[in-house]
């Protein structure tokens, strides 16, 4: 069972299994996957999921048999209008980008809010933004070029600003 309240666990996980730890690559796609997967499967009645992305970005690997190809009816302009003139602020020519993007909308479609955080000063800003825009989630930048305790320090506003962002608790029926 994933889901877990021994955050101790947690965090010793986490310092553990840095950057790198299993691959140097960055795989966006399969972690889109996983997150939809694992909401899919362990997700609390009632619950508003949400996935957070933390990356650099600068996805360069995807799992095998992965396919690139964008849905039928894929509209950038339509998904991608960030000011509401009709015309789309960003799309890709990416494979990786785009195949992340589809998962994006996958979990959007499911009702799931996708945040982002990038993280370093070569992210894809653009991509992670537009990936927070279509995951009617929150976009926030740590931008790295600093000491490591001040960008843990940024990440950990970063946590603070979407938590305070989550809807507060609601209570449903036991049916």
């Amino acid at each position: 069972n994933p889901l877990t309240n021994d955050y101790a666990a947690v965090k010793n996980l986490m310092h553990y299994k840095q950057a790198a730890h299993y691959s140097n690559s960055t795989n966006m796609t399969g972690g889109m996957k996983d997150g939809i997967a694992l909401l899919d499967a362990h997700k609390r009645e009632g619950s508003r999921p949400a996935i957070l992305l933390m990356t650099d970005g600068n996805g360069n690997t995807l799992d095998a048999g992965e396919s690139t190809a964008l849905p039928a009816g894929w509209d950038w302009n339509a998904l991608f209008d960030y000011d509401g003139n009709g015309s789309g602020d960003y799309s890709t020519s990416n494979s990786s980008a785009k195949a992340t993007l589809r998962y994006v909308k996958q979990a959007v479609d499911k009702g799931y809010t996708v945040h982002c955080i990038s993280v370093g000063a070569d992210a894809d800003r653009d991509l992670l933004k537009a990936i927070a825009f279509l995951g009617n989630g929150y976009y926030i930048d740590v931008p790295g070029g600093s000491s490591v305790s001040d960008m843990e320090e940024q990440v950990k506003d970063a946590f603070t600003k979407i938590a305070a962002a989550v809807p507060p608790a609601r209570l449903v029926s036991g049916n």
